[in-house]
Formats: structure tokens, C-alpha cells, sequence
């Protein structure tokens, strides 16, 4: 029997929903996502976890996506842009 492997969530965006991630002008997550019952958008924007992915999202959108391993974790190449980019 073949194994169905479930695919990672990210996989299934489109070009337009990567942008729509990005483009929050207050740097805030998009209202379908909730990070804690009363945070607002600016203190979500600062939080380092956030601003982590909104990096790895951008660089994703910029050179059509990320290069995984056989194992499929995220490559050193990739790996070195995002710590690179870390403030």
C-alpha cells in the first residue's frame, strides 16, 4: 500500500496568497490568522517569531521558493539568508 504523506501547509499557497502575507501595512499577521486573544497587530509585528517568518516568507517570494533537503528540512543556503537578514 502507498504511503500518503500529508503536504506542509505553506505548500498549498499561491503566488497571491504569499503577497497577501506580506502585504500588511502594520507588519501584523492577516486577520484569519490569531496569534493570542487580545494582541493587537503592532505588538505582533515586533514579536521575533513573526518578524522570522515574514523574512522567510519574503525570501521564499523572491527566489521562487525554498530548497529543502532530501530529509526535508530547510537547506543551509537558505538556513544562512534568513540568519543573514536577523537583526
Amino acid at each position: 500500500m502507498m504511503k500518503i504523506e500529508p503536504l506542509p501547509a505553506w505548500s498549498l499557497l499561491t503566488r497571491s496568497g504569499v503577497a497577501g502575507l506580506l502585504a500588511r501595512p502594520d507588519g501584523g499577521p492577516p486577520p484569519a490568522i490569531r496569534l493570542g486573544p487580545n494582541l493587537d497587530a503592532i505588538s505582533a509585528a515586533e514579536m521575533p517569531l513573526l518578524a522570522t517568518l515574514r523574512l522567510m516568507i519574503a525570501h521564499a517570494q523572491a527566489n521562487s521558493g525554498l530548497t529543502l533537503t532530501a530529509k526535508r528540512a530547510l537547506s543551509r543556503a537558505d538556513t544562512r539568508a534568513l540568519f543573514d537578514n536577523l537583526v
